[in-house]
């Protein structure tokens, strides 16, 4: 359970909660748990584990996940391949990391679990974010020009996923030395951070960006091929980079500047806030740091009070619906020129409307046009949360907003309720799953494990 002065300070967010915004009736606060960086790391995450199992159950927590992983690679395959997973998740990950996941899954042992999810399995689900994740995060400086007063800046964000996720998604208290130094939100079994708030200095979320990758076989392929290689080259998950990084950096300005140059397994886009005035900043990122060394970070500024976020380059001045629209009215022969040139760098042979997946879905518009009749004497965290709340930014798949302020270590994640599967399959993260899989199999098969994990 919850040591009893968290029990007492969530019943006081709650209230406070509820006299600034109103939550959907099916909607809750995410529980909130503590972790101690004291204690071993092979008992850390173990009595959040036990209680969620034990309340809710494995069919309605980790279920699902592991269902999920075995649409794609069935059991006996991880079960095939299990020594050899641990293997790389050792050499990516390092011992206290691993001894974790180890941790993990003594407990769903214990509970009787043991045989529907190998270490393996866990070790792979910590690289579930470099997968689909579309999401929406919000930089807001509110300010006052009746009173000339400026509040602490606003960090909002929707995390959007096809899975459900609700019933383990958590809000997590870091300790370390009887500290409290962070707090994140976190899937139950997933140790890394993609969203999260080092106290009283900054916030960071990791979004999805969708690039073009030039290769022979389509660029959703050749996307995957790119990150699984960046993985063999042991580079750090996002989830992984996001956590030592905010154990790390004590100041927004360290942070922006650590987040720029490490390397990642994936593009993404990383949202931060910080505890000073006009502290805000969006990363465009490729897989070596900075995408465009003259666009890739925009700052909140006096001129720019609002920051908008979704998983497409805000350089890019038309939406998916423009850009559609704009081909469905070209010539003939300029379809098929673009087409053959499409294919011929790409791989992909499903003509220029494959370009629009670089153009917006229309979530940033929306949510920018909701700042706008906002003004900026009301961008605060309740404002924010009813921005996140109306569709398009609120999508069938968003399942958490988290609302953060590095100034006044506010922190505060709602659960939404009102999934729905995708119609249709994530490609991308079928692919990924698949085609890690195979390549790691080759590895096994030829022996160059060792060479790659030592």
């Amino acid at each position: 359970m919850l040591p009893p002065r968290h029990r007492s300070r969530l019943s006081i967010v709650l209230a406070m909660l509820l006299t600034s915004f109103t939550i959907a009736a099916s909607d809750f606060l995410a529980p909130h748990y503590v972790i101690d960086l004291d204690h071993p790391p092979a008992e850390r995450w173990a009595p959040l584990l036990q209680e969620i199992l034990e309340i809710r159950g494995w069919n309605a927590t980790l279920k699902p996940i592991v269902q999920y992983m075995l649409k794609y690679v069935p059991m006996e395959d991880w079960k095939d391949k299990d020594m050899a997973l641990q293997a790389f998740g050792l050499g990516l990950f390092g011992w206290e990391y691993f001894e974790e996941i180890r941790g993990v899954h003594v407990v769903i042992t214990r509970r009787g679990y043991g045989d529907h999810i190998t270490k393996g399995m866990l070790v792979f689900f910590q690289l579930f974010y470099e997968l689909a994740m579309e999401c929406t995060g919000i930089l807001a400086q509110p300010s006052s020009n009746r009173t000339g007063r400026t509040g602490p800046v606003v960090h909002a964000r929707n995390m959007d996923i096809g899975l459900p996720v609700g019933n383990i998604t958590v809000q997590m208290t870091w300790m370390k030395g009887g500290k409290e130094l962070l707090e994140t939100t976190q899937y139950v079994g997933y140790l890394g951070v993609h969203t999260g708030m080092r106290k009283g200095a900054w916030s960071v979320q990791a979004n999805q960006r969708i690039i073009l990758e030039p290769g022979p076989w389509g660029w959703q392929k050749t996307v995957v091929s790119q990150d699984v290689l960046a993985l063999l080259e042991l580079r750090k998950p996002v989830g992984y980079l996001l956590r030592e990084t905010l154990l790390a950096a004590t100041t927004f300005e360290d942070a922006v500047t650590a987040l720029s140059q490490a390397k990642s397994v994936s593009p993404l886009y990383l949202v931060l806030a910080g505890a000073g005035l006009n502290e805000g900043a969006v990363l465009t990122r490729n897989r070596d740091g900075l995408a465009r060394n003259n666009q890739s970070v925009r700052f909140l500024s006096d001129q720019v009070p609002a920051l908008v976020q979704t998983n497409w380059d805000s350089w890019i001045p038309i939406d998916k619906a423009q850009c559609l629209g704009a081909v469905a009215t070209w010539p003939t022969v300029a379809k098929a020129a673009c087409a053959r040139t499409v294919k011929l760098i790409y791989g992909d042979p499903s003509g220029c409307e494959a370009l629009c997946g670089l153009t917006s879905d229309g979530r940033a518009e929306a949510a920018r046009a909701a700042l706008g009749k906002l003004g900026t004497d009301k961008f605060d965290a309740g404002h924010l949360f009813e921005v996140l709340s109306q569709p398009p930014v609120l999508a069938s798949t968003t399942q958490f907003t988290s609302l953060m302020e590095p100034r006044t270590n506010y922190y505060q994640t709602v659960v939404r309720t009102h999934f729905k599967f995708p119609t249709s399959q994530n490609t991308t993260a079928r692919l990924h799953m698949g085609a890690f899989m195979r390549l790691f199999a080759a590895l096994v098969e030829h022996s160059f494990l060792t060479a790659v994990v030592v």
